[in-house]
């Protein structure tokens, strides 16, 4: 009792750990089973500047998910004053964190914000490693979709997507009937971080992309993209199509995959929507139009040769700026033929950083946010597209409307 008291953690003696094989590639640590209980780190310089709680609390920790608290769905903080609920297993004050919009950064044009962040992005071109990806057990999926910061909250770690490149893009959008940053006759100008969504071994590595615009007066636009839900399965990263859509996950993989249905009833897809809402310049789109599906198409290759994860990274160094990477095409609705309505070009080096790899945040939309705003896709889909719910199904509650305590043990 003294512990939990003292300490916050009563589980801080637990020490079993979940291993990987011997000898798997790139995982910098083994994972402590008392880090899922207790990654909470105290004191206000700990803390990040404008995190608050549903409550409207003041943390006295940073903000964490544990799998004692409602199997890790929600991050949640230690709180100052008695605010919030009790917990009668930690015999401590808490409450759910919630990441509002920092307004006086979004105030800013997207030029600067842009600058901001590319400054923090080419201060350390040193990349990180992949952490033991079962850790993503006691980490809260919610924070990738309603963290509304370009950065990830203190302590986070990147159990997938863990190590990748950033470079400066321009999405050249040449022609097509969408709104926002995907409108005809304009570069939207913004970030691609490219990486293996897993450690690299024996077969390769698995192609995936976040991207990130930042845009005047208001929030970034985001959204991320895969090929499949996968091991390594190829050494050249341009090898496969990426989409905004994956096919559903099978086998062993339904077990990571589930982890992501605490946020989203179609974990294989996320939305558009919002990326089409706003334009660069912060102009609010009159007539809202997205399309359903995005396919980017490779125009150049690597080497498909065995390489280490610096050799990885340095193919990606090797990347001039000005290179055509993909060519970007639209699906308008389920079933209708990809059309090609522009390309990517590099705007800058392409480089590892270490603020890419520990904080720099793509944020994901629900695809259910999509179908909102477009119900008469739902009779234009196999009902299965979506996985584990099949389409048209409700979404989780989100974290910010959890006021109840949670069920402890």
């Amino acid at each position: 009792l003294a512990t939990s008291v003292l300490g916050s953690c009563p589980f801080s003696g637990v020490e079993d750990k979940a291993e990987l094989p011997a000898g798997h590639p790139q995982v910098s640590e083994n994972l402590n089973a008392a880090d899922m209980l207790c990654p909470h780190m105290f004191g206000d310089d700990k803390v990040d500047p404008g995190t608050t709680t549903v409550q409207g609390c003041e943390c006295e920790s940073t903000c964490g998910a544990t799998v004692d608290f409602g199997k890790a769905k929600c991050d949640w903080c230690y709180t100052k004053n008695g605010c919030g609920h009790f917990s009668v297993t930690r015999l401590k004050h808490y409450d759910f964190c919630v990441y509002p919009e920092n307004k006086t950064f979004e105030s800013q044009t997207w030029e600067e914000k842009t600058e901001q962040l590319w400054s923090k992005i080419i201060a350390d071109k040193t990349h990180g490693d992949y952490p033991n990806v079962l850790g993503i057990i006691s980490e809260s999926i919610q924070t990738s979709f309603f963290n509304h910061w370009d950065y990830s909250p203190a302590g986070r770690k990147k159990y997938i997507h863990s190590v990748g490149a950033v470079c400066k893009v321009g999405f050249e959008i040449e022609s097509g009937s969408y709104t926002g940053l995907l409108a005809p006759g304009q570069t939207a100008h913004g970030f691609m971080r490219m990486g293996s969504a897993v450690p690299i071994d024996d077969n390769g590595i698995n192609p995936g992309i976040g991207y990130k615009f930042l845009r005047t007066g208001v929030e970034s636009g985001n959204f991320v993209s895969l090929h499949q839900l996968s091991q390594g399965f190829t050494w050249d990263f341009f090898s496969v199509n990426q989409s905004n859509f994956i096919p559903p996950p099978t086998g062993a993989l339904k077990v990571l995959a589930q982890k992501f249905a605490q946020v989203s009833g179609c974990v294989n897809m996320v939305g558009l929507s919002d990326l089409c809402k706003i334009g660069q310049d912060g102009t609010v789109a009159d007539n809202l139009n997205f399309p359903y599906q995005l396919v980017m198409t490779p125009e150049m290759h690597f080497a498909n040769e065995p390489t280490d994860l610096d050799g990885y990274m340095g193919r990606f160094e090797a990347i001039k700026t000005g290179t055509v990477l993909y060519t970007i095409n639209a699906i308008e609705y389920p079933g209708a033929t990809p059309v090609r309505i522009g390309k990517i070009v590099t705007e800058s080096i392409c480089t590892p950083s270490a603020f890419g790899d520990a904080r720099l945040q793509t944020r994901h939309q629900r695809w259910e946010e999509d179908l909102q705003l477009r119900p008469q896709w739902k009779n234009m889909m196999d009902p299965d597209t979506c996985w584990p719910v099949k389409v048209g199904g409700d979404p989780p509650s989100k974290c910010e409307d959890e006021t109840e305590a949670c069920s402890m043990i």
